[in-house]
């Protein structure tokens, strides 16, 4: 095949022409492949497995930033939660190589990017440049389609109430950041590849409504049925996280 041929260059435009268009996890991905043999590999699924405590991390400073004595224990439950939740897929995601970079690096990236968004939008003291905010950008918005609906809803939520409190450089911070996604999203769904791998599931582009709402509500029941240890870990990690906001801001005011 003519990926193979061309090492990761070839794979890559392979990836771009056939199949997708995130080339952040993709370059990743056939790096591994290409300079690591096969046993080794099992260092790479390690390094995932660091990576989704990493994300547990960084998801317990998002609900306490300031706080370090509640963020480890929010980690610890974090992890635990995350590893209960997901226990039926987790060796789908964590220690197969491919799963791993695909899902963890655009998470882990993407709470990154959400952590130095918050510390702006908290008017806190900016701890990286605008260039290393724009590249981290573009490695979010390339990285995997699914987290984008999630980055809109932050931003636009945190603009509606945070903008008109804003300096003009936490202006100017946010939106080279807001823009490095946009550049890294555009290049991702413009890639041939996306058009090309639709093809191969029936129904891809039909717009029928019914059609639409019958596949919505079988994957909400798949997600029921087989998922619901995710679903109530998630639940309850967002009631703990309520509290420990509630907590840390009756600690601000006393």
């Amino acid at each position: 095949m003519k990926h193979q041929e061309g090492g990761v260059g070839g794979a890559l435009r392979w990836v771009f022409d056939r199949w997708s268009g995130r080339l952040v996890t993709s370059t990743l991905l056939y790096t591994a492949i290409g300079a690591i043999d096969l046993p080794s590999l099992r260092w790479v699924s390690l390094a995932v497995c660091l990576l989704f405590a990493i994300a547990a991390y960084l998801i317990a400073t998002l609900v306490a930033p300031a706080d370090r004595a509640l963020r480890w224990p929010l980690c610890a439950l974090t992890l635990g939660a995350l590893a209960f939740g997901l226990y039926r897929i987790l060796g789908q995601t964590v220690f197969w190589v491919t799963g791993g970079i695909v899902y963890m690096v655009p998470l882990v990236s993407t709470l990154l990017w959400l952590l130095h968004m918050r510390r702006i939008f908290l008017r806190q003291p900016l701890r990286s440049t605008n260039v290393y905010g724009f590249a981290l950008g573009v490695v979010v918005g390339n990285s995997i389609e699914l987290v984008l609906p999630v980055i809109a809803v932050y931003v636009a939520s945190m603009m509606a109430t945070q903008w008109r409190t804003l300096t003009g450089e936490a202006r100017r911070a946010i939106a080279v950041r807001v823009a490095g996604v946009v550049v890294g999203a555009l290049v991702l769904v413009a890639a041939p590849g996306n058009y090309a791998r639709a093809q191969v599931t029936p129904n891809s582009f039909r717009a029928d409504p019914a059609y639409l709402a019958g596949e919505y509500a079988r994957m909400l029941v798949e997600i029921a049925t087989r998922a619901w240890p995710m679903v109530a870990m998630i639940v309850l990690f967002v009631a703990v996280g309520i509290a420990g906001a509630i907590m840390q801001r009756n600690r601000v005011a006393n």
